[in-house]
């Protein structure tokens, strides 16, 4: 009798632990929702004891317990067969959780595991998800290379399918992205986003507005890292700790576009929010820290440093130390301690070297270099401008900027075309007036002609219709006047797109196209002998830094469109000039050759030398260093210009390395 009064009780138990029950208790109640799951969950032969546990996870999840989550779904997995959804997703969660707490040193079989219920995973979504987290997992350990051939797994597995979550993949491949220095690629990932985005008719994605602003930052483009990120603060989606990092990104792109007092009232703004809130803001506290280092207010810029560096040590967030480590060792530096900077800026080199952070690499090199030249390391300083010189043409080359600009200048031109579309509809409908009227003034024409000889009889009809055509003549004259204004908004929306807005200087938009019709001819003409070669001139303004720091950058600014008008003064009428980007620029010199270029450069360096350039009655000094190359090359193909690009691009660092203020060139392969 005793075995099946407890056989009944079993039954009873089980069959009264209800899935649904626990669903709705969740609403009203998760934790005793989750003490009912768990009791399901204790026996062995619940009919659905495998969604109990998912269900349990989810809880767990929802009440931010991630120890307990992370115990609980180790059992689970442990338990349960791997190859259902629910396996995938309570998989998805362990992942997650481990990578939140950073624990993964005490998982190390969890790659395999997880590997295993992504194979077995019953749907795309569930593959792509765990392997999605997975993806997440190698980016919080710094490993970038892994994270971005995981988040690739997890779109390929996908099959092209076109669904909400692909949005944040193609953004989770475009940060791994950009952590290893590949900006172009990393664009095209984030523009993949927003075509998703678009081509679904989703609502506005606060964080692909948020990211997007951050990948052109990240770029060096503030002006449109101003734009997108104040997009995604006007969706008022953002509340909290994500409205206080919008304002905080915000300052910084006016901190580097040069517009200290915007970038301090967006900081102050931030930190009011975060300190409402009650959140520990330390990258706010970084950020504002260099902010003072650009005002010469050092002292409080280490407070400021020492209070973010407290926080994030305790966080172990390692990535952000190294960036707090260089903005200190640069306030060292200001104030003349350069052993105190050399060891603040030593230990951001080997954090950003422990993680391979390219591109905060490649910020911290010229100022590790310069603070070892000034206290006699010399050595040191010559092997880190190697590293310097090779790390910087493996991240930023001639093809990715020229693709980024393009990236960049097609997606404003698509918003562009978007928010012109009321007036191009607008438009037609003006033409069509315009030829409706145009036919009814042939028609008044012929009934003129038929009342002339009525003209005494029917005198007042005809001066009522002279009155008609008049009018519609005044109508006619509207019409063109508003047709003449869209196509002079075209043409101005065309010009802005190909155009640098600081100096007016062609962009990098307007050489490709103008290469891409050039190229050809020019080669083709070389050929037959029939005319010279093209010659590429890039100019570099020497110790531009050093006026931003000492000047700020509005006089900075003046120093750029000060060189670019000496450009259009050495350039004749058939040249290009092109703002390549920061102080460098491009001089592209139609019927010209190697045998030319002493003549231009020095041209070049002669007019800078007597231009006048003033800040508060003090003249400054400012010199440049040139490099060129001729196109096209007499070895490789012929119709690759970029590649001339590139022995300019080498033959300029020779000239800084020979102490700038000079220029070099290449014939060919030849130095000249």
């Amino acid at each position: 009798m005793s075995l099946i009064f407890l056989w009944i009780v079993s039954w009873y138990f089980v069959t009264e632990i209800k899935i649904d029950t626990v669903k709705v208790l969740r609403g009203e109640d998760p934790v005793a929702a989750l003490a009912m799951a768990k009791k399901g969950w204790l026996q062995p032969n619940h009919q659905h004891r495998a969604e109990l546990g998912a269900e349990i996870v989810d809880i767990l999840k929802g009440l931010n317990r991630d120890q307990e989550l992370i115990a609980f779904a180790t059992e689970y997995l442990e338990t349960l067969p791997a190859n259902s959804a629910h396996a995938a997703s309570v998989m998805f969660e362990l992942v997650n959780s481990i990578t939140t707490l950073r624990v993964w040193d005490d998982h190390p079989k969890l790659f395999e595991q997880a590997e295993e219920v992504a194979r077995l995973a019953p749907s795309a979504v569930l593959r792509s998800g765990v392997l999605s987290g997975l993806g997440t997992l190698r980016y919080r350990q710094a490993d970038y290379k892994e994270a971005e051939l995981l988040y690739r797994r997890a779109i390929d597995a996908m099959n092209g399918e076109m669904l909400p979550i692909m949005v944040l993949r193609y953004q989770q491949l475009a940060a791994s992205l950009a952590q290893q220095g590949r900006f172009a690629v990393a664009f095209e990932s984030m523009a993949k986003a927003q075509e998703v985005n678009d081509k679904l008719n989703l609502a506005v994605n606060l964080n692909l507005l948020k990211n997007m602003g951050g990948m052109l930052f990240n770029m060096g483009d503030f002006e449109q890292s101003i734009v997108y990120t104040q997009r995604a603060i006007d969706t008022g989606l953002a509340k909290g700790r994500v409205l206080a990092s919008l304002y905080g990104n915000l300052g910084a792109a006016y901190m580097s576009h040069g517009d200290h007092d915007k970038a301090f009232e967006h900081f102050r703004h931030a930190l009011d929010i975060s300190v409402e809130a009650g959140i520990d803001n330390p990258d706010l506290l970084n950020n504002m820290g260099f902010l003072l280092i650009g005002q010469g207010r050092y002292q409080e810029a280490l407070k400021l440093l020492n209070e973010a560096l407290t926080i994030l040590e305790e966080r172990k967030s390692f990535e952000i130390i190294a960036v707090v480590n260089k903005n200190m060792g640069e306030a060292w530096m200001k104030l003349g301690d350069r052993m105190q900077a050399a060891e603040c800026l030593e230990r951001a080199y080997v954090l950003y070297s422990e993680y391979d952070l390219r591109p905060k690499r490649l910020e911290l090199y010229p100022l590790m270099i310069e603070n070892l030249e000034s206290i006699g390391h010399i050595e040191r300083a010559l092997t880190l401008m190697h590293e310097f010189k090779t790390l910087n043409d493996e991240t930023v080359s001639v093809e990715s900027n020229e693709r980024i600009a393009e990236l960049v200048a097609t997606l404003e031109l698509e918003r562009s075309k978007r928010l012109l579309a009321l007036s191009e509809n607008d438009r037609a409908v003006q033409t069509e007036a315009l030829a409706s009227l145009e036919r009814e003034h042939e028609i008044d024409r012929t009934i003129r002609y038929g009342l002339m000889a009525l003209v005494v009889a029917l005198g007042v009809i005809a001066l009522l219709l002279i009155r008609s055509v008049r009018f519609k003549t005044r109508a006619y004259r509207v019409l063109a006047e508003k047709n003449s204004e869209i196509a002079a908004l075209n043409t101005e929306l065309k010009r802005q797109s190909s155009e640098d807005a600081l100096t007016g200087l062609h962009n990098r938009r307007f050489l490709t196209e103008f290469m891409a019709r050039e190229a050809p001819k020019v080669v083709r003409a070389f050929k037959e002998g029939s005319e010279p070669r093209l010659l590429m001139i890039i100019a570099d303004l020497d110790h531009f830094k050093r006026v931003n720091d000492r000047f700020g950058h509005p006089v900075g600014d003046e120093v750029l469109r000060v060189f670019a008008n000496v450009l259009r003064n050495c350039a004749r009428e058939s040249d290009v000039l092109v703002r390549w980007g920061g102080e460098e620029f491009l001089w592209v010199c139609r019927d010209a050759d190697v045998n030319d270029a002493a003549e231009l450069c020095q041209r070049v360096q002669d007019q800078l030398r007597t231009t006048p350039i003033l800040c508060a009655g003090e003249s400054l000094s400012i010199t440049c260093s040139l490099g060129f190359a001729q196109f096209p090359l007499d070895h490789g193909d012929p119709l690759d210009w970029t590649e001339s690009l590139k022995m300019a691009d080498e033959a300029l660092y020779e000239a800084k390395r020979a102490g700038r203020n000079c220029w070099m060139g290449h014939g060919d392969s030849r130095a000249v």
